[in-house]
């Protein structure tokens, strides 16, 4: 399955981090309620799996959200991290997720 956020077409939703590569990419952080997934937060990494479990904002991603939390990613080996941080920005501006904002 994909979600779209904006243009991009991300893997997932995934519920557990183990489903997610250890690789450079964007990520969504979502959750799950009454049939519709909620963007709470976007960022990059240079390793995804690790930046989510250890990520500084997951108080935040508990406290926003009002069911099943998910996580959906795109891998982007070959973008540099000054073009990953310039898609997530775009991307946060556009959507303004509780998590994250762009100010």
């Amino acid at each position: 399955m994909a979600i779209k956020v904006g243009e991009f077409s991300f893997h997932g939703p995934f519920m557990h981090l183990k489903m997610i590569d250890d690789r450079p990419g964007l990520f969504a952080v979502h959750y799950y309620y009454t049939g519709q997934y909620y963007l709470l937060d976007l960022d990059h990494a240079d390793q995804l799996r690790s930046a989510l479990h250890e990520h500084p904002r997951q108080q935040d991603w508990e406290r926003f959200r009002r069911g099943m939390l998910t996580f959906s990613v795109m891998y982007t080996d070959k973008q540099s991290p000054a073009d990953r941080e310039a898609c997530v920005r775009q991307l946060r501006r556009e959507y303004e997720p509780a998590c994250g904002r762009v100010i």
